[in-house]
């Protein structure tokens, strides 16, 4: 059974934050594992939601590598 209840001690974020925080996370050079226990432990966001937003996010930054000619890692 899963829970859809809102934990109160934990902000709602959008889609647009949440990508931007997993992108800062990847250009800093952290890997998405640490990324993603962020988010889980400070938002009130789902892990299938979530997993979706990250690789996202992923892609964005892969894009920029191609544009800029620069490599990061996750």
């Amino acid at each position: 059974m899963t829970s859809n209840m809102i934990d109160l001690d934990k902000p709602r974020v959008g889609e647009t934050e949440i990508l931007d925080i997993a992108i800062s996370f990847f250009f800093d050079g952290r890997p998405i594992s640490e990324c993603r226990g962020y988010l889980l432990g400070e938002y009130d966001v789902s892990a299938d939601e979530l997993d979706r937003l990250l690789e996202k996010a992923q892609r964005e930054v892969r894009e920029f590598e191609v544009e800029f000619g620069a490599r990061l890692r996750f």
